[in-house]
Order: C-alpha cells, then structure tokens, then sequence
C-alpha cells in the first residue's frame, strides 16, 4: 500500500527484470455500475477528469465496448507532452456483477505521430468494476507505462506515474 487518502487506495507492484512497475488504485464509487461504465465509455470527455489527460480523439469504435482512440497527455517542465493510441475492450460477467474493461497501447493500429508529443509504447491496464449494491460500484484501476523519451523510469515512478490512480479514480468518483 503506497498511500490511502480520499477514499482511495494506491499500490505499486515492482517486475523483475524492468523498472516499468504496475500502479494501481481502488475506491468505492457512488454511483450504479452503469453509470461508471458510461463514464468510461465517453472517451471525449476523458481530460475532464482523467488526470493528466489533455485531449482525446475516437479513431475507430469497433463496437459498443471496444474503441481505439489517441490521448494527448501533458508531462511536468522540461518534458515533451506525450501521446499514445489505445485500444481497449469491455468484458461483463453479468453473473458475479462485474465489468472489466482492459487497455493497451495499439501497436496494430497506425495513427500518425504529432510533432507536439513523444508517443509511448507501453501501456497496459485494467478498470475492474464491481457491484457492491445498487448505488456502489467499486473500482479498482490498474496500469503500467513506460513514458519513453528523456524521463528516466525512476522519476516517472516516483514523481509522475505513481499519482495517476489517485487523480484519474478521485476524477472519476466526481464525474460519476
């Protein structure tokens, strides 16, 4: 457990091997499952509350729960914003009352690069949701990414990456 405030849990989980480590959050959301999962359907209004996130553009729906999109993300002085293409699709399991919506980074899925971001080519996640009565759903939220570029790993972990489950899941609990 790396820190609980607001509500919201965060861990980190550390691979052998590489310095990309595994942040994850988890809360308790007021709000029926239903709506969180049309919260994070509606991929436009992403930078109103996914931290960090500056811009988001669908470029391909496949289906109802699988999307590719490109996010445009901003990064501290003196780093260059990033920008990464996603895919993601959303899996229920009507019968334990769970939705899990997974998330990569789309390398079969050309987009072209933007001279104002460095892309990432690392991304991997989950948002796992789960009924906990009609008006609580709880959320855990959990990824890994490598920023690329000039930002040594160790200050991504440290300064940058480790804050997104709380910002993006104190995000989501205000939007929801």
């Amino acid at each position: 457990l790396l820190n609980y405030q607001d509500g919201i849990e965060t861990y980190r989980m550390r691979h052998k091997g590489t310095e990309v480590q595994t942040f994850k959050g988890v809360a308790f959301v007021d709000a029926r499952i239903e709506v969180v999962g049309e919260v994070l359907r509606d991929i436009p209004n992403y930078p109103n509350w996914m931290y960090k996130f500056k811009d988001t553009k669908i470029l391909k729906e496949i289906d109802r729960n699988t999307y590719v999109f490109w996010s445009g993300v901003s990064t501290p002085f003196p780093y260059k914003n990033r920008d990464i293409v996603v895919e993601n699709e959303t899996r229920y399991n009507f019968d334990n009352g769970t939705a899990e919506l997974d998330f990569w980074a789309a390398k079969q899925f050309q987009y072209p690069k933007q001279s104002s971001y460095l892309r990432v080519g690392l991304l991997e996640g989950t948002y796992l949701l789960e009924y906990f009565g009609r008006d609580k759903t709880r959320v855990s939220y959990q990824y890994r990414s490598d920023p690329g570029g000039n930002i040594p790993l160790a200050i991504a972990n440290w300064i940058e990456i480790r804050h997104f489950p709380y910002h993006t899941l104190k995000g989501l609990k205000k939007v929801a």
